[in-house]
Order: structure tokens, then sequence, then C-alpha cells
């Protein structure tokens, strides 16, 4: 599973990943910190083709 962390410095972003192990029960996650952060706009149609 691949998920993105927002937060406000490092340490915060440790405590999530801590946190999401525990709860899960997962043993390791891997930490991969943005090296530049960018922005992509995406928009999908998600009506129903009949409609």
């Amino acid at each position: 599973m691949w998920f993105t962390i927002l937060a406000q410095s490092p340490q915060k972003v440790e405590q999530i990943l801590q946190e999401i192990k525990e709860k899960s029960g997962i043993d390791e996650l891997i930490n991969l910190p943005s090296e530049r952060f960018f922005k992509v706009l995406v928009s999908f149609n998600v009506k129903d083709k009949e409609e």
C-alpha cells in the first residue's frame, strides 16, 4: 500500500508512522520522504455514463 503523509515536521511524520504500525500490526514501513514538493491537478469524471 502506498500513501502520503504531510505533517509539520519530520518528527511528526515519524510519530504518525509509529501510530500506523501499532494500530495495524505492521512490523515494517518504508519511509520515502519527498525530495521536492509539487502538485498536479487531476480531475476525474465519476458520473455514470447513463446520466
